[in-house]
């Protein structure tokens, strides 16, 4: 076997098998598996650790800068015991010496079969397929312990699965997807990762159709550039001057469910901080045994991932997020990786009403920050 095959497994596997049972922590399967699961972390994050001390025989200024600012996300998930976050972070900076594509479709095989055996056991009655009933829908959380689980991780899948295809897609491949895409949405009623999954899938359709599609629109590159920053420029402006008396913002308000005014009530009540501030949330996820999380509580859920990250992790985490996230699209434009840059844009804009994007199952893309640590030349994003 060669050497760079045995690397690449050594990340690979272990990386896999924590996905996996990653998916697990937003499902009922989860609750049987939570000593098992902390131990097996430990250990994939252990094998991973020796592999990366193993592999880089010399590190430079810029792995040490890259070291330190991986430890300070990492520290800041942690003190909310976030370790799935922290464990994100670090992967993204030990997966720089494999090859994206490799990547890709070892996460993307993980968690679809995670996701595919939580829907089989609610299917087949093994765990709680939790049905919410209002006055004018029906929702299946489909062994989840959220509405919108199933469809956020079904919208990262199918990014990963068309970025991995690119121009070899097949028009069946794209119904096919857009078909899985409507059946979750007719289950779990999840307007806005159904939305954004057909924005993805009407891209690539356009791309298979016209394959120089965007690659010389350069000033929309440019603005794909700054989407991140200008999304979470756009949520703070609106949310912080939310005003139900304004008809449009009351009526955008309804449209989005409340969004507006509860990340408008916590951003008076909270603010944000320089460093974290302890939040509790209160939403309708579920806890383990089917109960909704805001039972006795005053529902105070933000959903925008730009309001919730900024007060939970501070000002200083979100101005490195965000210039990591800015530096990586910049340079994903540079090497002419506009299929990537598009879907990291339309993550952004998906941010902007939803919060499940940060974690590596939720938004596989990204692992590709983890290469701006590489040197100008080693920098392909392949």
């Amino acid at each position: 076997m060669r050497k760079e095959t045995r690397n690449d497994l050594w990340f690979l596997i272990p990386f896999a098998i924590w996905t996996y049972f990653s998916v697990y922590r937003w499902s009922f399967l989860h609750e049987r598996i939570v000593g098992f699961y902390t131990i097996l972390s430990v250990l994939c994050m252990a094998a991973i650790a020796i592999r990366e001390l193993q592999y880089v025989k010399e590190y430079t200024k810029r792995d040490y800068i890259a070291i330190l600012i991986t430890l300070f996300m990492m520290y800041m998930a942690m003190r909310f015991t976030d370790t799935t976050v922290a464990y994100s972070c670090f992967l993204t900076f030990c997966a720089r010496h494999t090859k994206f594509d490799k990547i890709l479709k070892v996460c993307l095989a993980a968690v679809a079969l995670s996701m595919a055996t939580t829907m089989a056991a609610a299917y087949m009655g093994v765990i709680l397929d939790y049905i919410k009933i209002d006055s004018h829908r029906t929702r299946h959380y489909l062994g989840f312990t959220g509405a919108l689980v199933a469809s956020a991780i079904y919208f990262n899948c199918a990014a990963m699965w068309c970025y991995i295809r690119s121009r070899k897609i097949t028009w069946i491949e794209l119904i096919l997807l857009a078909a899985g895409a409507y059946g979750l949405y007719v289950l779990t009623r999840s307007r806005l990762s159904f939305g954004f999954t057909c924005v993805l899938l009407v891209y690539f359709a356009v791309r298979k159709h016209k394959p120089s599609f965007l690659s010389k629109a350069k000033k929309i590159q440019i603005v794909m550039v700054f989407s991140f920053l200008f999304c979470l420029g756009l949520s703070l402006v609106l949310n912080w001057n939310y005003d139900p008396q304004i008809a449009w913002m009351y009526k955008l308000n309804g449209i989005l469910e409340g969004r507006l005014q509860f990340a408008h009530d916590s951003l008076h009540t909270y603010g944000f901080h320089l460093l974290d501030n302890q939040i509790e949330y209160y939403g309708n996820a579920l806890d383990y045994n089917g109960i909704p999380s805001n039972v006795g509580k005053v529902y105070n859920y933000v959903d925008c991932f730009y309001i919730q990250y900024l007060q939970k992790y501070g000002i200083l985490f979100f101005t490195v997020l965000s210039a990591l996230t800015t530096w990586l699209a910049n340079e994903l434009r540079t090497h002419k990786k506009i299929d990537a840059l598009v879907i990291l844009t339309i993550f952004a804009v998906h941010g902007l009403i939803d919060d499940l994007m940060f974690t590596l199952y939720f938004n596989a893309f990204w692992m590709l920050t983890g290469y701006l640590a590489l040197p100008k030349k080693q920098r392909k994003f392949d």
